[in-house]
Order: C-alpha cells, then structure tokens, then sequence
C-alpha cells in the first residue's frame, strides 16, 4: 500500500467517523460512501491476493522441509554406512595380516619385526 493510498484509508475512516458532510450533505454522502465501498473492495483483494500468496509460500515452505528432512536422512544413513565400511575394512585389514603372518610362521620367517 503506498503512502497515498494509506492517507486516503484514513481520511476516509475519519470522515466517516466525523460524520460531517458539508456543503451539500447528500452530496458528500454519496460520494464518501462510493468511495469507502470503492476503498473496501480494493483492500478486499489485496488480502485475497496476500491470502493466496501466503498459501504458495506455505506449500513451498512445506516442500522445502519435506526436501531438507530427507536430505538430513539421506546424510545420517551414509554416515552409518561410512562407519560400517571402516569397520569391514579394518576387519578385512586385520584379518589379512593375520593370514599373512601364519604364512610367513609357516616359512620360517620372523613376524612382528621390521625388515
């Protein structure tokens, strides 16, 4: 609403409290409440059309938290997986070490020193 348009809703509102109509009372009447009615309808339909914006922005909201959620999901579970993979790598790693010392047992060779 500019500011223009906000004078005139106030002028409008203490006209119409005044209840003051001068010269012609008929007249002036008539044209307040022309322009009250005119005034009503206007603001009528820009809370209709925020109305309408406000949903658009609630549904997009939605979608968006619906988007995140499954996002943070999506992360929390590849993490798990992450973990899961390092323990199967330092469990196959372990294991291998073993295996490769029971060979080298088996040659004779010496184990745990470094060569």
């Amino acid at each position: 609403m500019t500011t223009e348009q906000q004078a005139f809703v106030l002028f409008l509102s203490d006209e119409l409290l005044k209840g003051i109509w001068v010269p012609n009372m008929q007249q002036n009447e008539a044209a307040l409440r022309a322009r009250a009615a005119h005034e009503l309808r206007r603001l009528h339909a820009q809370t209709q059309a925020l109305i309408v914006e406000n949903e658009t922005l609630h549904a997009e909201n939605e979608t968006l938290r619906a988007g995140y959620d499954a996002a943070r999901l999506e992360i929390e579970s590849l993490r798990e997986r992450v973990q899961q993979l390092g323990q199967l790598a330092r469990d196959v790693n372990s294991r291998r070490v073993t295996e490769l010392e029971t060979q080298l047992k088996k040659c004779g060779a010496p184990v745990g020193q470094a060569s």
